[in-house]
């Protein structure tokens, strides 16, 4: 029996709209983030792969008190929980993995090294061959989210713009191996269902070689779904993330039978104010749907506009809770973030992810 468990986006540190009681603060004040029956629950499996969706760092090291300093970004307390979930796999191909810089990604390489827990998705360790009693499992870990964080001449992480790219790797992958399995950062936030454009990116994956596509980057969850070679997971929601909305919040575990192709969906939620990730009863994900590329793009903008608006909610509901120092940054930090958005707004329509390439600071 090749049995695995995958999550969705981990992510380790504060949020700007969070910064001060985000996940990497509870964690440094010894709060509990992953309730007890769900980790022992992962603990009963050899496989266990998620979505780092923040680097980790020590604490001060290579960090200044700013917000863009400070933001998504983990230390040793979220490396520590990581093993305590006997979670063994990560993927770092994403779009936030190089958002405090080289020596931080480098760093958090080393730290998950040096803890014991796989990484898949850098150049250095573009996959990784996982044996499961006498089978082996090929992981492999891709991005198809552009960020505005890296050298584009010098990649640390796998990122391609079509699914060629990831067949190459695992075709040239020179070890025997029975399953392969992708962890794929794509798609667009907020957005409950895969695009055109990844159905059939999907379908080619599998085609041509994999058995399983674990999908992650929209924060919510989408269709888990059996195609004619292989499963594929279009995204996989939040596993941990400080996020306050409902979607956000919904999410699970996806345990696959490679030998059987077959998988089971374990419904979680995220508590939207201790953000404790914990089971709850069963819940359907949503169905299918096809929209038109133009469709698709007024729902992600949809989606986004009604983001800023629970965002700004979210910081008005919590202004007690941040400290007058850390307030006056998230401020200009929101500022900024505005200005870019008002001068790309007639670009969004013909592409939606060009929100994520814009100036942070």
């Amino acid at each position: 029996m090749v049995k695995i468990l995958a999550l969705g986006d981990i992510m380790l540190g504060d949020q700007p709209f969070s910064f001060g009681f985000g996940i990497r603060s509870k964690l440094n004040q010894g709060k509990k983030i992953v309730d007890e029956e769900v980790i022992k629950y992962l603990s009963e499996f050899d496989l266990v792969i998620g979505n780092l969706e923040s680097p980790l760092c020590p604490k001060k090291k290579y960090e200044n008190d700013t917000i863009d300093n400070f933001s998504m970004r983990g230390d040793l307390k979220g490396l520590e929980l990581l093993k305590k979930m006997e979670v063994n796999v990560v993927s770092i191909a994403n779009n936030h993995i190089m958002e405090h810089g080289d020596k931080v990604f480098e760093n958090t390489l080393t730290e998950l090294d040096l803890a014991g827990v796989v990484h898949i998705g850098s150049k250095k360790n573009p996959y990784h061959i996982f044996n499961i009693g006498s089978k082996k499992v090929a992981l492999l870990g891709w991005s198809m989210v552009e960020e505005n964080f890296s050298n584009p001449a010098n990649m640390k992480y796998n990122f391609t713009k079509d699914y060629l790219s990831i067949v190459s790797e695992l075709e040239n992958i020179s070890e025997d191996f029975d399953y392969a399995v992708l962890s794929l950062h794509w798609g667009s936030e907020f957005v409950n269902v895969p695009s055109k454009e990844q159905i059939e990116t999907a379908d080619n994956l599998l085609k041509n070689g994999f058995d399983l596509i674990i999908g992650h980057h929209p924060h919510v969850l989408q269709p888990i779904v059996k195609r004619d070679y292989g499963i594929v997971a279009f995204s996989m929601g939040n596993f941990i993330f400080d996020y306050w909305m409902n979607d956000t919040n919904k999410t699970g575990i996806i345990e696959v039978d490679l030998e059987k192709m077959e998988n089971k969906f374990i419904p979680c939620e995220i508590d939207k104010k201790s953000f404790l990730t914990k089971f709850t009863d069963y819940f359907e994900i949503g169905a299918m749907h096809e929209y038109s590329l133009t469709d698709y793009n007024k729902i992600s903008i949809k989606k986004r506009k009604n983001f800023r608006l629970s965002a700004m909610v979210h910081f008005i509901k919590n202004l007690h809770r941040y400290q007058k120092r850390s307030l006056i940054k998230i401020i200009k930090w929101g500022f900024n973030r505005i200005l870019y958005i008002i001068s790309v707004r007639k670009l969004v329509h013909g592409n939606p992810g060009i929100i994520y390439l814009g100036p942070r600071k």
